[in-house]
């Protein structure tokens, strides 16, 4: 044997064997896996001189080549069944792909040198072909986890085969994925502690920090109201205390107002601490700037309490209140959130359809689509404490409104006419710097709308969620979510041809079961018996002409139209017309028709309607060949053109996605409706128009608060920054936000 007589180079020499065309046809995909072109067979040169060598060369390059990502793609092409197009009928048949088992073959003998014996091969030399086969599979399999399943578009028009376990199949690999895939966003700081919760302990969770946040800030609010009562008071001659004058005693009138407000902080102590531990780590958030605001606000009050000539103007007490209420407002409004939501998730009985995006070849999502009903899937929650735009904004905008306001004090506290207290010249501009709309940009428009949601059982996967939808511009739909089930309705079969009743139904449910379309289950509850077992079905093939045929017991069934029948080669007697029906032909011959009436459901049409109106493009994956953008444009009475109609093979994939691991989710969905569907891809568009426009009204708001009272305190202009015309200014820049808050809950 060779292994233990490695000096032994010759074979026993056997009368020369041609090689088998399969045996070829492997060694060239082999050859061709491995990239060597130097041991390809070439008839004009001279043979090798045994078997040996040839197998010892076609190891050494399999052992020399080194498994790149250009070579697992070629491994990845060669693998990948091609599409095949007859030569007789301009038809495409695509198959699954699918690895064959290797089947057990000779070693492959050379004219040039004798065969070696069959029985002593086989028990010296291992099968090089199925070595080489299994670790070329391996690789493909390792390569094909990491692939994206996205729609593949088919060239051209003809027949998509598929097997007859296609209803649980996969979709088909297609394109890469892009490369660049936008970052995930880092975890809220309120909603770090939530993390890796079930629904019901994150509602029990969120239902407790929603009790300790409500009182606290509407007290807090009310701390403000008396602290601008106070403030004003005088000036619009209000009723007050004897003892609660500026004028007449301004320390105990300083001491009630630094009272209110370390009640203030006091109720707000979550709110402060966060902003001091971020201070600590370096990281400034909107906390940190309301501590700050607190701060200096309280230092300048001590100072005029302690060298009354060095103040002279009032302190902004009421806006610093209300900028404290405004921060827990928002940290309530956040945990609603989070209340809404998980109270969705909790409802019904734990399955949900799963909406997942696409990502496109830029890297954005532009299409979603909707899964079938399953549990609910751990991403989802992960993504609901995500951080927000406004948080993440917020993170850069406060380091610079602290040094902006700084320095702009500093330049209005000593220039001009006159110096003036550069606490106060602070503590003017810090209150007018975060804007309770600013604060509230994102957290209230998403607590109003998820409110609503969760009526429903719809979830957004968090605040990311919305942004990933604002890009959308196509949704994906079944054709059970234009036409369910329940609102297709056939009635008898017409038979033609002498076929009986039994034969014809058994043919035409065979082909529909393996076509996965829902007209399979219409036909069957229209029927009063159903046959148990289904016969033996092969060579399913899917036609873009309006059709579907295969072999039931030898018998050759098409279903379809009577475009796709007339098309075939089969002749309809006179005097039928039907618009929606499925007629059957058996054997060439022109078996039966059933009538098919599609009902329309209100609420999918409203779903629809929605879509249009929101410039989204409803894509009708569909396998029903009745079903077209003209039927659906009709009987919805949309507008025309507004329909998506992919290729054939397109909408098979996109009808058999169920592998959404790799997508992104966005939403869940505890009742599996078109109506839901819709309004969960809106919502979020809304939420995102919402946010940016708070976003753009509160940093409006900062900007020109800080510009003018820099304005104001350069000139001099005391009279007009007094504390209660700032915080008038605060509510008036919040009113915007609210009402935008409320415009984004309307459908």
């Amino acid at each position: 044997m060779r292994e233990n007589d490695p000096g032994k180079t010759g074979i026993p020499e056997q009368p020369p064997v041609p090689p088998s065309a399969g045996d070829d046809r492997e060694l060239d995909e082999i050859l061709e896996l491995l990239g060597n072109d130097a041991l390809s067979p070439d008839p004009e040169s001279a043979a090798l001189s045994d078997s040996d060598s040839l197998i010892d060369d076609i190891l050494k390059e399999y052992d020399a080549a080194d498994p790149s990502d250009a070579a697992v793609s070629e491994m990845a092409a060669a693998k990948t069944p091609a599409v095949e197009t007859k030569a007789d009928e301009p038809t495409q048949r695509i198959e699954k792909p699918a690895v064959p088992p290797p089947a057990p073959s000779a070693p492959a003998a050379h004219p040039a040198a004798p065969a070696p014996e069959p029985a002593a091969a086989e028990e010296e030399e291992p099968d090089v072909r199925r070595t080489i086969s299994d670790q070329v599979s391996q690789v493909m399999d390792q390569k094909k986890a990491q692939s994206r399943r996205v729609p593949k578009r088919v060239a051209g028009g003809g027949a998509v085969q598929v097997a007859a376990e296609y209803e649980n199949a996969p979709a088909d690999p297609g394109s890469e994925p892009a490369s660049s895939a936008p970052p995930e966003p880092p975890c809220s700081d309120d909603l770090r502690s939530f993390r890796g919760l079930s629904p019901a302990d994150a509602l029990a969770k969120a239902k407790s920090a929603i009790r300790y946040y409500r009182w606290r800030s509407w007290l807090t609010l009310f701390l403000a109201l008396i602290a601008a009562y106070i403030t004003a008071a005088p000036t619009y001659e209000l009723p007050l205390p004897s003892f609660i004058s500026y004028v007449r005693l301004p320390f105990v009138y300083l001491f009630i107002l630094n009272v209110i407000q370390i009640g203030a902080m006091f109720l707000c102590v979550s709110l402060l601490a966060d902003g001091l531990r971020m201070l600590f780590r370096r990281k400034f958030k909107a906390e940190t700037l309301l501590f700050f605001s607190c701060l200096v606000n309280l230092l300048y009050t001590m100072q005029i309490m302690v060298s009354p000539a060095s103040g002279g103007y009032l302190p902004y007490h009421p806006v610093v209140i209300l900028s404290l209420f405004f921060g827990m407002l928002t940290r309530l409004l956040r945990y609603e959130n989070v209340v809404h939501t998980c109270r969705a998730l909790t409802l019904g009985s734990g399955r949900y359809a799963a909406v997942n995006g696409i990502h496109s070849a830029d890297g954005h999502v532009r299409t979603v689509y909707k899964q079938e009903p399953a549990g609910l899937e751990r991403r989802v929650m992960d993504r609901l404490w995500d951080e927000d735009r406004v948080e993440r904004f917020l993170t850069y905008y406060s380091p610079l409104a602290l040094v902006v306001t700084a320095v702009f004090s500093a330049v209005a506290a000593f220039s001009g006419s006159g110096t003036v207290s550069f606490l106060w010249c602070w503590s003017a501009l810090l209150s007018v710097s975060l804007p309770g709309g600013l604060l509230a940009a994102c957290v209230m428009p998403s607590s109003s709308v998820s409110g609503r949601l969760a009526h429903t059982g719809t979830v957004l996967a968090g605040p990311g969620a919305s942004v990933i939808l604002n890009g959308v511009d196509s949704v994906i739909l079944q054709e059970r979510d234009i036409f369910p089930p329940k609102m297709l309705s056939f009635s008898s079969v017409k038979l033609f041809s002498g076929f009986t009743p039994e034969k014809v139904n058994l043919c035409t449910l065979a082909v529909l079961k393996a076509s996965g379309s829902s007209l399979y289950h219409a036909l069957a509850s229209s029927l009063s018996r159903v046959p148990v077992n289904m016969p033996l079905m092969e060579n399913f093939e899917f036609y873009e002409t309006g059709g579907m045929g295969a072999f039931v017991n030898s018998d050759r069934v098409l279903v379809g139209t009577a475009n796709f029948i007339l098309r075939s080669g089969v002749r309809i007697p006179e005097g039928i017309n039907l618009k929606n029906g499925v007629f059957v032909a058996i054997n060439m011959q022109f078996a039966g028709l059933y009538p098919v009436k599609y009902d329309v459901q209100p609420s999918v049409r409203r779903a629809l309607t929605y879509l249009t109106r929101r410039r989204l493009t409803p894509v009708l994956a569909v396998r029903d060949f009745n079903i077209t953008p003209q039927l659906v444009e009709s009987r919805f009475k949309l507008p025309p053109n507004s329909l998506g109609f992919p290729d054939l093979g397109e909408r098979i994939a996109c009808s058999s996605m169920r592998d959404g691991l790799e997508d992104v989710p966005v939403a869940a969905l505890a009742v599996d409706s078109t109506i839901n569907f819709s309004d969960a891809v809106a919502s979020g568009k809304r939420i995102y128009s919402a946010t940016r426009t708070g976003l753009v009204i509160g940093l409006i708001a900062a900007i020109l608060g800080i510009g003018l009272n820099f304005f104001l305190l350069f000139m001099r202009s005391a009279a007009s920054i007094t504390p209660i015309n700032v915080f008038y200014y605060s509510l008036l820049w919040f009113v915007p936000v609210l009402l935008v808050s409320f415009a984004a809950n309307r459908r």
